[in-house]
């Protein structure tokens, strides 16, 4: 049986790997999910709606959108 290939996304920051997954799987998106970078519970949980959506998930602070986030959002368009 093969092993299914796999790649493996980096960055200096959470921030930066969410949006180097989100660069590389998806180039326009209709949705994207949102959610607490240190609600690890809130990221599983959004697994399933984003999957439902074909939708990249990316990290933000609880207080406010960052701007690492908010540049990768009009990326995406």
């Amino acid at each position: 049986s093969k092993i299914a290939d796999t790649e493996r996304y980096g960055g200096a920051t959470r921030y930066d790997v969410a949006n180097n997954v989100a660069s590389a799987g998806w180039t326009n998106p209709a949705t994207v999910v949102i959610v607490n970078r240190d609600a690890f519970a809130d990221a599983l949980s959004a697994a399933p709606l984003a999957k439902k959506y074909d939708a990249p998930i990316l990290l933000t602070s609880a207080s406010k959108l960052t701007a690492k986030t908010e540049s990768e959002i009009a990326k995406l368009n």
